[in-house]
């Protein structure tokens, strides 16, 4: 007797029951991507009408495959943020628990995925900074202060400084120091300091030599080559923003190595007091990049030197690197020393 599966594969079978199930099943995954979209908003949004093509495919994606979880790719977010297409919210809470995984909304937890490429390009320019030290291929250049009466004053990068420091008092920021050249700048600061002078020192860290690879590849991002706020697009170095021309020594030290260098050499300091400054620099990131996109002749004025792009790019490295010291992936710290 001839039976089902002689007239019917189970190919045909299972296009069967697809097609016949869809109208029902069909509502279900469209409430399911529709809250999927209700949970990313909570992050970003687009700044058209409809999302990107790239969103509508990952909430398939998640619901058909990943069940409750969203996988954002870091690369093609950052892109979509320099070319307009989305852009954050609710930075203060949302980014750093992004940053961190442990961003949930409606029942979604939401992550982000670093690519191969990414984590290899960052770990190569990590990599040729170590090397710059080890095999000396630079000549380190002046320490970037100037002796005046006895005191050093400070010719900072440092987009902190004049907010925090408005003073003659003596200041060194490192985070524009080339890694290479970090311990020569200590023992030219220390030397150059009278007896019984104080000084303060401040620099960005990362907050753990244990964090994981993605969390590395996240706190390098402000400190690498920018894409359109470049020096190839200006002929004049003080054009470029201070926040573009730091280097990648804050993923490269950590504040036990800071104070290993300021305490020894032949004039070695005494230090008084290290105080985690992180919030507050979060803070003022924050605000800067606030001032960026709401003061119309703070915007206009960079529009005009960098274009649109260079200044989504800006907007988006202050919120970045804000979202980092809330996060504690980097800290910030000040240090008071005495010589």
């Amino acid at each position: 007797m001839p039976t089902l599966f002689d007239s019917f594969s189970i190919q045909d079978i299972i296009l069967n029951l697809r097609s016949h199930l869809k109208p029902f099943l069909q509502p279900c995954w469209d409430a399911l991507a529709a809250l999927e979209d209700d949970a990313l908003i909570t992050v970003i949004t687009p700044t058209e009408s409809r999302w990107p093509t790239y969103y509508h495919d990952v909430a398939r994606r998640s619901t058909s495959v990943r069940g409750s979880h969203i996988e954002l790719s870091l690369s093609h977010l950052w892109n979509d943020i320099l070319d307009g297409k989305v852009e954050f919210l609710r930075l203060e809470s949302s980014l750093p628990d992004l940053m961190t995984g442990r961003m949930c909304a409606y029942g979604w937890k939401i992550r982000l995925r670093i690519g191969f490429t990414w984590s290899l390009g960052c770990k190569f320019h990590v990599y040729m900074a170590r090397l710059d030290t080890i095999l000396k291929w630079k000549t380190p250049r002046s320490p970037n202060f100037q002796i005046t009466s006895g005191t050093p004053q400070l010719k900072s990068s440092d987009i902190y400084y004049e907010t925090v420091f408005p003073s003659m008092q003596p200041v060194l920021m490192l985070d524009d120091v080339p890694y290479s050249s970090l311990a020569a700048y200590i023992r030219a600061f220390q030397e150059s300091l009278d007896l019984d002078t104080s000084a303060i020192v401040g620099f960005s860290a990362m907050g753990s030599s244990a964090l994981p690879n993605s969390q590395s590849v996240m706190a390098s991002l402000p400190f690498l080559p920018r894409k359109y706020v470049h020096p190839s697009r200006s002929t004049a170095l003080n054009a470029i923003p201070p926040s573009a021309r730091r280097t990648l020594t804050p993923v490269l030290t950590s504040l036990e190595s800071i104070l290993q260098l300021l305490s020894s050499g032949p004039q070695q300091f005494i230090i008084d007091s290290v105080q985690n400054a992180s919030d507050q620099y979060a803070r003022y990131l924050q605000d800067y990049a606030e001032d960026l996109v709401n003061r119309s002749f703070v915007r206009d004025k960079f529009v005009n030197r960098w274009g649109m792009e260079g200044w989504r790019e800006e907007v988006l490295m202050g919120q970045w690197e804000a979202a980092l010291f809330s996060a504690g992936i980097l800290k910030r710290w000040l240090v008071v020393v005495r010589k």
